[in-house]
């Protein structure tokens, strides 16, 4: 069609040519020549703001300029035409979450004997996640986002994660929408396909006359952006405090690690209630959501025990926050469900580089659960977000926080683990195996290690094999599982040893 369209052109061209000019002698060597303005190298966005692309062309005698194609890492994202000296600017959506990105812009000429050639030119740009990096560069996390040999960037593509929470809402300063942190995908609209820019997300409510949770879209709504924005229409509202929409953050969290995972909440509507049946619920539906994460920042219940045992057998990952009650939890004494259920993942939580005296930093933090259950620790004192869903609350604290961080993180090694390793299920006995080989010591975050590959705690496991669910262990000592995650590490002992 391009091809079509280009000899129409020059055939017209080259006709107004012939009757008006009679001094061309021979085709120019080359036809013309790209350059692109904007971006220099130096520009840094967030992966859902635009960045602007601004490019002249010129042409060589005998040559005409016909079109050009904008493309992105390799995307093509744009297709303009344009005439002599031609010059565009325009702005766009950066098509990747995290690192550098190459702009190319290949314009394509022709000339009076219908000869074709092209020139093109080459820029880069920097995308950043989020505006406060720190806990993805503590973590390592960075690193996981980063393609390099044999494993492209892991943002979380093709893995489902479930969040059972209260509600999805906010009250933004501007009172408008969510953030676009929140829902956009960096990606832009390709082929007038709008669903490439919102991120993908099933939303249920609990219909207590079905005693079921039940899809919230109004009859006819079928594209992401219409479904984000019946969320926000619904869950807009006058809040105060981060308890009030508890569910935003832990998404907000989660999304700063696997932006392009797919996303399904379960909305409990702060019911307890309603809580206890979501659980259930996820086990006898799972083969319609077939879902590779359960991420439980609330207080569960005892009775999840079965349940959760049997989405182990479906490879369901369930991570649970330890809880903020300050106990150091036994296997008798001040247990929390289900973080201390064995086929559950407990996270405790620690203090962030960020955050605290320099004496607190990378301990236990004052105040969370610990002890009994608990498999790992991840960042807890506060992440911060790139917007106030509560009102000057840019941050989102305790082991609630800790627990999406976790599942974010592996979701990226499940990525990788379904792309390159289809062989192995990415389980739940594989993750614990992963902490114990790769958890970080306290005193320092992971990645003051660098890539000093080993467990700080796994020789615990030779005095209490049933470690962190032993007995007689001691959890006033050792309360913190097997340490602070170490994201990379993990991937990389997965990579060599599966």
């Amino acid at each position: 069609m391009r091809k079509a369209s280009a000899l129409l052109f020059v055939a017209i061209v080259t006709l107004g040519m012939m009757l008006g000019f009679s001094t061309y002698t021979a085709k120019a060597t080359s036809p013309g020549t790209v350059t692109i303005n904007e971006p220099t190298g130096s520009e840094e966005v967030l992966f859902y703001e635009k960045i602007t692309v601004n490019f002249d062309v010129d042409s060589n005698p005998g040559w005409i300029y016909h079109d050009s194609k904008i493309s992105f890492g390799g995307v093509q994202i744009d297709y303009v035409t344009g005439g002599e000296g031609s010059s565009f600017e325009e702005d766009y959506f950066p098509e990747t979450y995290v690192g550098v990105q190459t702009v190319t812009v290949k314009a394509y000429f022709v000339n009076y004997f219908l000869e074709e050639d092209t020139a093109s030119d080459s820029a880069q740009f920097t995308i950043n996640i989020c505006s406060n990096n720190t806990d993805l560069t503590d973590l390592r996390i960075d690193k996981l986002h980063k393609a390099e040999s044999g494993k492209k960037a892991l943002y979380g593509n093709g893995v489902t994660i479930c969040i059972v929470d209260d509600f999805l809402g906010c009250k933004t300063i501007a009172n408008e929408s969510f953030h676009m942190s929140l829902f956009r995908t960096c990606k832009n609209e390709i082929n007038g396909n709008e669903n490439r820019q919102y991120v993908d997300i099933e939303y249920y409510e609990w219909n207590s006359e079905t005693d079921e949770f039940e899809e919230q879209w109004e009859p006819g709504v079928d594209t992401r952006q219409e479904k984000w924005q019946e969320l926000y229409d619904e869950g807009a509202g006058n809040y105060d405090s981060i308890d009030d929409v508890h569910g935003t953050y832990c998404l907000a969290t989660l999304r700063k690690i696997a932006p392009a995972a797919k996303i399904i909440f379960i909305a409990t509507e702060d019911d307890r209630d309603v809580a206890r049946e979501s659980v259930y619920w996820l086990y006898d539906n799972y083969f319609d959501l077939e879902f590779d994460i359960l991420s439980l920042s609330i207080e569960g219940f005892e009775v999840w025990n079965s349940d959760i045992e049997n989405l182990a057998v479906f490879d369901v990952t369930v991570i649970a926050a330890a809880g903020n009650d300050g106990n150091i939890m036994t296997p008798l004494d001040y247990r929390t469900f289900p973080c201390t259920y064995e086929y559950a993942i407990g996270v405790t939580g620690v203090v962030d580089s960020s955050h605290g005296s320099s004496s607190d930093r990378w301990k236990i933090e004052n105040g969370v659960n610990s002890g009994y259950g608990v498999e790992i620790a991840a960042i807890s004192s506060a992440a911060e977000l790139d917007w106030a869903p509560v009102p000057t609350f840019n941050y989102f604290i305790g082991t609630s926080n800790a627990c999406p961080m976790v599942a974010g993180i592996i979701a990226l090694v499940e990525q990788y683990q379904k792309t390159y390793k289809g062989n192995t299920n990415l389980n739940v006995t594989i993750i614990q195996k992963l902490f114990r080989k790769t958890g970080d010591a306290l005193e320092f975050p992971p990645s003051h290690w660098g890539d000093e590959m080993g467990g700080t705690m796994e020789w615990y496991k030779d005095i209490h094999p049933q470690f962190p669910y032993a007995t007689l262990a001691d959890y006033e000592e050792y309360n913190f599982g097997w340490g602070i995650i170490d994201g990379y590490e993990m991937y990389k002992y997965f990579r060599e040893n599966y």
